[in-house]
């Protein structure tokens, strides 16, 4: 649907939509699917899951905002630099955890890249 879409700020809404459903949807499995390990859990721990689970909302609005708003006229490009991030995401998950130094550094790099594609790329609309 987003590559027949014209207009880029509809183009990011129906790709950063996904990051939202795949968060209300698909991560809860995942949370009752492990709830058994986690019985005697302290705070922290579920504060930094529930932290963990809500960053790829962020990294799924930043791919919509490069598919939509970057490598103006070449989705291929935009989806395979969106694909790179991605999965760099996802490794970075896979490899450091929970680790809050790791977490720090994608919500920042991830809101830096957000911020700067948003302010130089977007059209207004956008982000209305």
């Amino acid at each position: 649907a987003s590559t027949r879409e014209k207009k880029s700020s509809n183009k990011f809404w129906l790709v950063a939509l996904f990051g939202i459903w795949e968060l209300t949807v698909d991560k809860p499995f995942w949370g009752a699917a492990i709830s058994q390990s986690y019985e005697n859990v302290d705070g922290w721990t579920i504060l930094s899951l529930t932290y963990a689970s809500a960053l790829p909302v962020l990294m799924h609005t930043v791919t919509a905002a490069i598919y939509a708003f970057s490598f103006e006229g070449s989705w291929r490009k935009a989806l395979l630099v969106s694909w790179l991030i991605h999965v760099g995401f996802n490794e970075a998950v896979t490899y450091f955890y929970l680790s809050p130094v790791a977490i720090s550094l994608e919500t920042a790099l991830l809101s830096l890249i957000l911020i700067t594609i948003l302010r130089y790329r977007a059209p207004t609309a956008a982000i209305d």
